[in-house]
């Protein structure tokens, strides 16, 4: 199975949970949920490997949902002018969590840590970069990074930073889903990692661009685009 399709559910489900949870978490390890005011996430671990996921905002009709969009919309840069401000508030409840767990496994003699792949859909996809860069610039543990339809959420120094380090970072763009032109390279902002695009008709520049952000848009598309896909030597490059 196509990685960028076998990761897209654990991203898909943080808008879903505990719906489902059985399905897709019966294998693991350990499951953390990781529960807060505006955000949610969790850590999972496989045998194979070992996920981060945030969900993405809530529905505008909740407070936390609310409250959160107009967090996205907060643009004062951290951490020196470079990382988008509500983005990185986003991610700050998370890193203690990820610190502790991933301590406790490198504690653990007998176990090699397998692959880490962080991932996200909408504005979960920053907090899941900002934890690939957390993870392989202070952790020092080579990780990847799989978004759907994110955000930008730091400016070039940012992006040439992130680019350094030893992360397999690809985000996935449904069509002409318009949370991926955002905020916009006018105020400095860039997108890191490869791109892939999933494409749709022509007239969805037009009349579908929220449409292709929704989730459920992007997990249709995804599974009608790698369903019967044969990937050419000259695509494979864009496939982790």
């Amino acid at each position: 199975m196509n990685t960028l399709l076998k990761y897209w559910p654990y991203a898909h489900i943080a808008y879903q949970y505990p719906d489902g949870k059985e399905a897709l978490f019966h294998t693991a390890i350990d499951f953390i949920p990781l529960d807060f005011e505006l955000d949610f996430g969790y850590i999972v671990r496989f045998r194979d490997c070992i996920l981060y996921v945030c969900r993405g905002t809530k529905e505008l009709t909740t407070k936390a949902g609310l409250k959160a969009w107009r967090r996205n919309f907060d643009n004062f840069p951290k951490e020196k002018g470079h990382i988008h401000h509500g983005f990185y508030d986003a991610w700050m409840p998370f890193k203690p969590e990820i610190n502790a767990y991933l301590r406790i496994l490198q504690k653990k003699k007998s176990l090699v840590l397998p692959p880490i792949y962080c991932t996200g859909h909408s504005r979960g996809g920053c907090p899941a970069i900002l934890c690939a860069r957390h993870i392989a610039k202070n952790l020092k543990i080579p990780c990847s990074c799989i978004t759907y339809g994110n955000p930008r959420c730091g400016d070039k120094v940012f992006r040439n930073e992130f680019h350094m380090l030893p992360i397999d970072c690809i985000g996935v763009k449904n069509g002409y889903d318009i949370v991926m032109g955002l905020p916009p390279k006018s105020l400095g902002f860039r997108h890191v990692g490869r791109s892939y695009w999933i494409p749709q008709p022509f007239y969805h520049a037009l009349f579908c661009k929220i449409h292709d952000h929704k989730p459920e848009s992007y997990n249709y598309a995804l599974n009608k685009h790698f369903k019967n896909q044969i990937v050419s030597s000259s695509e494979s490059s864009l496939i982790l």
